[in-house]
């Protein structure tokens, strides 16, 4: 006689996967565990809409600008203050840097002493020559400067 244990009956009857107690709760198990991830990843996928994480990440390479531009002063002079940091982004107009103005103004007072002393020589000239014209009793014409009696006749 065969042995039952390991032949198949015609019927099927000892072999309803479906009835049998393991495989029930192991598909319960399974279906409980994707339940529990679809939460857990609904969960994450709801919080990282609010919540922001940042990620950083180590290596080594080289970084290189995409443009470069060249600053070229329109004056000279030592500076005395850094408005922005290297490296930092900048805008035409934007103040880089403070220069030590003590030089240019020692050439402004200098100028300016000059120009006082050459509208006092300027004044002292104007009235040396009205003073002149009225010694000497010239006085103005269309042609020119006239003597009295230049041009009168013998006896002027």
């Amino acid at each position: 006689m065969p042995d039952r244990s390991t032949s198949i009956p015609p019927d099927g009857s000892d072999l309803d996967l479906l009835a049998d107690r393991g495989f029930i709760l192991t598909r319960w198990f399974v279906w409980i565990l994707l339940g529990a991830f679809t939460l857990l990843g609904g969960a994450a996928t709801i919080l990282s809409w609010y919540f922001q994480m940042d990620v950083s990440v180590k290596g080594d390479g080289v970084m290189s600008p995409a443009a470069r531009h060249r600053v070229k002063p329109t004056v000279t002079g030592i500076v005395r203050e850094v408005h922005v940091k290297s490296g930092a982004a900048v805008r035409t107009g934007d103040r880089l840097v403070s220069l030590d103005d003590r030089e240019w103004k020692s050439q402004l007072q200098t100028v300016d002493e000059e120009i006082a002393i050459v509208s006092n020589r300027i004044a002292r000239l104007q009235s040396r020559l009205h003073s002149a014209r009225r010694t000497s009793g010239c006085r103005r014409s269309g042609r020119g400067v006239r003597h009295r009696g230049a041009g009168r006749g013998p006896d002027a």
